[in-house]
């Protein structure tokens, strides 16, 4: 009820020239019947007739006014959605920046829909990649492993750091769609530090770094 009377106000207040136009006309004739000493209550009578069928003609106008603009409204919505289609004006410039507003809509569409496009297509490239570049490096981690030396053991760190870096390009890649991936439960800590712990022993013990784990069950 209050978004009905703030569009009354509104459509109102954008047709008052009209109404003081009326107002003021209805005063012209009245004023001059009234100086040349003319009966006054025929143009009252006419005055009268032509107010009720203003109001019923403002009435119908504003009723179809407020269709449109509840219609807006949900365009306005759900313009992130949706493309832009705006209702059919008779008013000539509203209908030229309605199709300027509907041409603007049906490009910005395009154009997400096209980088959308884009986005997933580099996103399967990258993905591809990132599982077949993991064979060689398997590949190359059996052959280092079969012959022990220090520079093995220094390629081997170098092939450890290259899978961090693939590894890091699925997670990226996984970001849009992370809320998918996640589930959400009480987890063991200790057997992740042990895990991580696990996962890079091969750089503590080249480093000689020592890690302590308290107890962290």
């Amino acid at each position: 009820m209050k978004d009905w009377f703030k569009a009354l106000f509104g459509y109102t207040a954008g047709n008052i020239l009209s109404v003081l136009s009326f107002v003021f006309a209805a005063a012209v004739f009245y004023t001059v019947f009234w100086l040349y000493g003319v009966e006054t209550e025929p143009v009252l009578y006419a005055t009268l007739i032509s107010a009720v069928i203003l109001l019923i003609v403002f009435v119908l106008r504003f009723s179809s006014v407020y269709k449109k603009h509840k219609r807006l409204e949900k365009i306005k919505n759900d313009a992130e959605y949706a493309v832009l289609k705006l209702p059919d004006y008779e008013d000539p410039i509203k209908k030229d920046l309605a199709d300027i507003a509907e041409k603007m809509s049906a490009l910005k569409t395009d154009a997400e829909t096209r980088m959308n496009r884009k986005y997933s297509d580099s996103a399967d490239y990258f993905t591809l990649w990132a599982h077949q570049i993991k064979t060689p490096i398997a590949a190359m981690r059996l052959l280092l492993q079969t012959d022990c030396s220090p520079e093995n053991d220094e390629l081997e760190e170098q092939l450890f750091k290259i899978e961090q870096y693939v590894e890091m390009v699925l997670q990226y890649i996984r970001s849009d769609s992370i809320s998918s991936d996640l589930e959400i439960k009480s987890y063991d800590l200790g057997g992740i530090v042990r895990a991580a712990v696990k996962k890079y022993r091969t750089q503590f013990l080249r480093k000689k770094t020592k890690i302590v784990v308290g107890n962290i069950d």
